[in-house]
C-alpha cells in the first residue's frame, strides 16, 4: 500500500511528516476561515448515541413519535431527529479532523443555537472564523474563541456557536 503518490517522494522533504503536521487554532491569526470535510449521520450513529448517553427519547429513535411531538409544537419533522447535543459532538469530530483543536482544552461555547432539524442520512460540515486570540500573563498558553457553524447538504445552518479554547503557545517567549 502505497501511502504517498510518487512526485511526493521526490521533493526532498519528509512528505509523512508535513502530511501529518496539523496546526492547531492558536497557530492560526484572527479572522482565518476553515471549512471541513463532511460527515454522513447514519441511523446507526443515531441509536448508538442515545443509548450511550442515555438519551433514549421517542424523537429521537421513532419517525412517527418525532412526527407527532412535531405537530403539538407546530414544525413537523420528517422523521427522527438528531439531537442539539450530538450535533456538537460532530462540531468536535470534524474540528479534530482538520487538527485545529489538536493539544487544545475546551473551555465552554458562547451563544450556542439551533436553527434547523437534523436528521439521518443528514451531510454535515462545519464553517468558521478565528474570532479572537490571547496569550495568557504566563506567556505559555493561547486562549481563542472562534465561531462556528454546523451546515447540512443544502448549505443550511442548522446550529451555530463560539468556542472558547486554550492551547500551547507556539511562539513560546
Amino acid at each position: 500500500m502505497r501511502l504517498f503518490p510518487p512526485a511526493c517522494a521526490k521533493m526532498g522533504k519528509n512528505i509523512k511528516e508535513e502530511v501529518m503536521k496539523k496546526e492547531h487554532w492558536g497557530y492560526k491569526k484572527v479572522g482565518y476561515k476553515l471549512a471541513t470535510g463532511t460527515r454522513f449521520v447514519t441511523t446507526t450513529d443515531l441509536d448508538t448515541y442515545c443509548n450511550t448517553t442515555g438519551m433514549r427519547e421517542d424523537i429521537f429513535l421513532d419517525d412517527e413519535a418525532a412526527k407527532a411531538v412535531g405537530a403539538k409544537i407546530g414544525q413537523v419533522p420528517k422523521g427522527r431527529i438528531v439531537p442539539g447535543a450530538f450535533q456538537l459532538a460532530i462540531v468536535f469530530a470534524l474540528l479534530r479532523e482538520t487538527g485545529l483543536i489538536e493539544e487544545g482544552v475546551y473551555l465552554g461555547t458562547n451563544n450556542m443555537k439551533f436553527n434547523a432539524m437534523v436528521y439521518p442520512y443528514d451531510r454535515l460540515k462545519v464553517e468558521g472564523k478565528l474570532l479572537n486570540r490571547r496569550v495568557t500573563s504566563e506567556g505559555d498558553r493561547v486562549i481563542v474563541t472562534y465561531s462556528w457553524f454546523l451546515k447540512n447538504q443544502d448549505d443550511i445552518t442548522v446550529a451555530q456557536g463560539e468556542n472558547i479554547c486554550i492551547f500551547p503557545n507556539p511562539k513560546k517567549p
